[in-house]
């Protein structure tokens, strides 16, 4: 794959690992979601383990193309409704490494953290949920849930600190905020602005360590996906085929981003440009 494509220069080796159910690293394939196959799925302990493994052999190969090419950890789940949150299994990763048994397979243990991954890669959600609560204002709700979100992001980031990793960078390859509630109804699309924007905030000031982040997603999935109203609608734009909005239409979510980035500014033209080029 290095070879084949060059331009590609970050590889992650698994997609959130530490999330118990629907990890697909059960033993003997069984299904995941059968209470009574909970024992033959594969202990953190023993997850960490395949992921060392795995995490030191793609390195070895994609350096073997680039030196400059780079492995991420698999990226970590860092929500709170998940049974192993990122702490767990980036601290048994990182035990993995150091207990000198990886990797497996060749004649030299290796206990250098940069010969496994040079990035620390995180999915993590502001788990903001809308309450009726005449005793606390949207504003004062969201930014506690931000400040949960971010206290997160640094527990992951401490683990690493903890572990003498002061090397690997921290990357959150998923972050944003769908348009629907996961009960199927609409939000409102201007408090999810508002909670981004006191996301990048926070990581403006609190969170200086991540110096990567990617939206999920650039634009709402098809009407005709398939998925839940809550899964399709995190994008930043609108879909293609929204009969409610011009296609690619900017949503309030897109312009707070721009607005972040480009010093307060009111002035979307360029947003609405974009949205002009891809729907041609």
């Amino acid at each position: 794959m290095a070879e084949e494509f060059p331009e590609i220069k970050y590889f992650e080796p698994y997609n959130e690992i530490n999330v118990s159910k629907g990890s697909g690293l059960e033993r003997y394939g069984i299904a995941w979601d059968a209470e009574e196959n909970d024992a033959y799925k594969f202990s953190i302990e023993e997850r960490a383990g395949i992921m060392a493994d795995l995490c030191w052999y793609v390195s070895k190969a994609v350096k073997s193309v680039d030196r400059a090419n780079q492995v991420t950890t698999p990226s970590l789940s860092v929500d709170n409704n998940h049974s192993h949150v990122e702490g767990d299994f980036l601290d048994a990763l990182y035990k993995a490494i150091e207990s000198g048994n990886y990797p497996r397979y060749n004649d030299v243990a290796d206990t250098r953290i940069d010969n496994f991954f040079t990035i620390i890669n995180l999915h993590a959600y502001v788990e903001y949920t809308e309450s009726n609560s005449i005793f606390e204002s949207f504003d004062t709700k969201a930014q506690t849930k931000v400040n949960e979100w971010a206290d997160r992001i640094a527990y992951a980031y401490n683990i690493a600190k903890a572990h003498n990793d002061g090397g690997s960078r921290v990357w959150l390859t998923e972050t944003g905020m769908s348009t629907y509630h996961p009960d199927g109804e609409p939000r409102d699309e201007d408090n999810v602005a508002a909670i981004i924007t006191k996301s990048l905030n926070k990581l403006d000031t609190a969170l200086t360590f991540v110096d990567t982040v990617i939206f999920y997603e650039i634009a709402d999935k098809s009407t005709n996906a398939g998925a839940s109203a809550v899964e399709t609608h995190y994008g930043l734009f609108y879909a293609y085929d929204d009969l409610d909005f011009d296609p690619y239409t900017a949503k309030p979510s897109a312009k707070a981003v721009y607005s972040f980035f480009n010093g307060g500014t009111s002035d979307y033209s360029a947003l609405d440009a974009l949205a002009a080029r891809y729907s041609e």
